[in-house]
């Protein structure tokens, strides 16, 4: 008997090797199998644009485990089985739409590598934190040198009438800052546009001064360093961002951060626990498989590394990354046309797929996070 398989248009089909995986992003339904012949040549017509992801079948050419497939189908809501004769459905693959091209002149070129300009991160340095876990996360580290205010503020003045982006300064010392009141005050036309990440220890240097202007402001913890230090100099607005590296890090961060309507988790890799983050962080095949990832994430995944695209650092000695285990793309005298598109030619970071080594011979590799720097 002829029947008509149609797959739902959220169903994305990947096909590695002797294995194919079918993943409905819209109810995050999946369902992995063996390919027979059978199932190879269907999954072949299926990927067929022109069949519209509708094919026939005849199930006098199928055996057991070509039937339990087309049961799989219909139970994980995957797609759908009609008697063949029936009114097709259409039904289009997941395609991805690239709104905004690179076509026209030069000039018109470069504004449109701004447009992807989202954040630009500031270490404003001092006497931080012990580590150079700056590498992994957006981390307090202790820095010989401060970014001054002098250089600071005329590129505030450049990343302005950018609207799209957002500007984050990150203060290791905020107590010893130079010149921070005078900073603060020129800060004040950015508004939401801006935010502030302090130590937790430091959080009573800001404690309102932020909020009556708009700013977001983020409270960094190492408990295990500082204790509770913050909590009691703040109020319930602001995200808390706890860095934890091993089990009773991550216990004290949980008990301190009960309560607390907006908080961060954040593991750290320190050389020496890997124990800790294979049992609490390293996702497993079973936890990608049960894991929510959405249409767009997908197609994210497969043109751009979700980690760091957009996105840009300045140190406090004024060098401008995409990615700090990189070099630098410039510095902050030069012209932000020259930064993107340094960071465009050499892609060091914004575009860093998981398409090479291992990563390109996984079946799960658009559901896996976009990869990301993990050196100490």
């Amino acid at each position: 008997m002829k029947k008509n398989l149609t797959l739902y248009p959220d169903t994305f089909l990947w096909t590695k090797d002797a294995f194919e995986l079918l993943y409905n992003a819209k109810n995050y339904q999946s369902y992995e199998f063996v390919l027979t012949p059978f199932l190879s040549d269907l999954s072949h017509r299926l990927l067929d644009f022109s069949n519209f992801y509708s094919v026939d079948i005849d199930d006098e050419d199928m055996d057991e485990a070509d039937r339990d497939f087309l049961c799989q189908v219909e139970n994980r809501h995957l797609g759908v089985l009609r008697e063949a004769g029936i009114r097709k459905t259409v039904s289009l693959p997941p395609l991805l739409c690239l709104q905004r091209g690179r076509k026209g002149k030069s000039d018109f070129m470069m504004d449109e590598f701004l447009l992807d300009l989202t954040s630009v991160l500031f270490y404003m340095g001092g006497n931080g934190w012990e580590g150079q876990f700056q590498l992994q996360a957006e981390y307090p580290f202790r820095s010989p040198e401060y970014l001054p205010v002098e250089r600071l503020l005329p590129y505030l003045e450049k990343l302005y009438p950018f609207r799209q982006c957002s500007v984050r300064l990150l203060f290791s010392d905020m107590a010893h800052y130079p010149r921070a009141g005078m900073l603060m005050d020129r800060l004040s036309p950015w508004e939401k546009r801006l935010s502030l990440s302090v130590r937790a220890s430091e959080a009573g240097l800001l404690a309102g001064w932020a909020r009556g202007r708009g700013f977001g402001v983020e409270i960094l913890h190492d408990v295990q360093i500082e204790g509770a230090a913050g909590l009691e100099d703040y109020g319930m607005d602001e995200e808390h961002v706890f860095f934890v590296k091993n089990t009773a890090g991550l216990e004290a961060a949980s008990r301190f951060a009960e309560g607390l309507p907006h908080v961060r988790f954040v593991p750290l890799f320190t050389g020496k626990n890997r124990d800790f983050l294979e049992e609490n962080v390293f996702l497993t095949r079973e936890e990608l498989l049960s894991s929510r990832v959405s249409k767009r994430i997908v197609f994210a995944h497969d043109v751009l590394n979700t980690h760091y695209y957009g996105k840009l650092v300045v140190m406090p000695d004024g060098k401008v990354h995409s990615h700090l285990g990189k070099p630098p793309l410039g510095d902050m005298d030069s012209f932000l046309h020259q930064i993107v598109k340094a960071e465009e030619n050499e892609n060091y970071a914004w575009k860093v797929l998981r398409n090479k080594g291992k990563c390109v011979r996984c079946l799960y590799r658009h559901l896996c996070p976009s990869p990301m720097c993990t050196r100490t």
